[in-house]
């Protein structure tokens, strides 16, 4: 028995002091956000959770709102994603979909709720997107940790095929690093369920230089799994290359491989 409690003392200091770290971490990275939690104007408070309108970081699809947030009473800090009702539909009924999935590279909402205006998900803070990467916002990265983020990309597509969602607005703005360093894809105001292979035809969405190849050619869209996958290519070859995507995508479309050069 005395066995069984030093390793569980073990495991509450290493996880106490885990937790410890990523609050601090926290703190580094958003700061001034964090600060201005504590102004009481303009506080809102959904469920446990509460955030105000200074806290914004980021925007999504959908004119989503993201927010930095925090649990009541507590120093846990959260990423709290603000839609309005109306386009919120289709997002939540991705969230309904993933739920109680176990999703290692997708970012997974851990409470959502409603008022009369707006739709919010909550979900754990992440320290960068790749696009700061991109913008050298971050702290350069070794080749090993680049192949690791490629990887884990790779491994949440096929957690979000192998259960049946095409993703449709890959981009890095959406792909998250989280405090451990681990990666999340995130952002599903525009995906689709599809039941078989595909979705129905729609209007083209995505993000410029980061749509497939069918989505740039005309206005409505066969969604495939093959879609994502093609913007998986453009999104791995930058991530390899740092060359502009517009230079990649003409590249790739044309089979043009010898012009993909590394920029740094």
């Amino acid at each position: 028995m005395g066995c069984v409690n030093a390793i569980l003392c073990k495991y509450f200091v290493f996880y106490f002091c885990l937790s410890l770290l990523i609050t601090l971490f926290q703190t580094d990275r958003w700061g001034e956000k964090i600060e201005q939690l504590r102004c009481p104007d303009k506080k809102k408070q959904i469920g446990s959770f509460e955030f105000n309108d200074n806290t914004e970081i980021a925007t999504g699809s959908n004119g989503s709102m993201i927010y930095i947030g925090k649990r009541v009473g507590k120093e846990e800090y959260v990423a709290i994603k603000r839609v309005n009702k109306r386009l919120a539909e289709n997002e939540l009924k991705i969230i309904n979909h993933i739920k109680g999935l176990e999703l290692n590279n997708v970012l997974i909402p851990i409470y959502h709720t409603e008022d009369h205006d707006f739709f919010y998900m909550v979900s754990p803070l992440c320290k960068y997107s790749l696009y700061d990467l991109i913008e050298g916002k971050m702290d350069v990265i070794t080749e090993v940790k680049r192949i690791q983020i490629c990887l884990e990309f790779l491994n949440g597509m096929k957690e979000l095929h192998s259960n049946g969602i095409i993703h449709r607005d890959l981009k890095p703005s959406n792909v998250l690093i989280d405090f451990t360093g681990k990666l999340h894809i995130s952002d599903f105001g525009v995906s689709r369920v599809n039941v078989a292979n595909s979705t129905h035809l729609t209007g083209a969405v995505g993000t410029l230089c980061w749509m497939s190849k069918e989505a740039l050619a005309g206005n409505l869209v066969t969604y495939k799994k093959s879609s994502d996958i093609q913007v998986c290519t453009v999104f791995i070859a930058y991530k390899r290359s740092m060359a502009p995507p517009e230079l990649l995508i003409y590249n790739l479309w044309h089979n043009n491989y010898s012009n993909m050069t590394n920029k740094h």
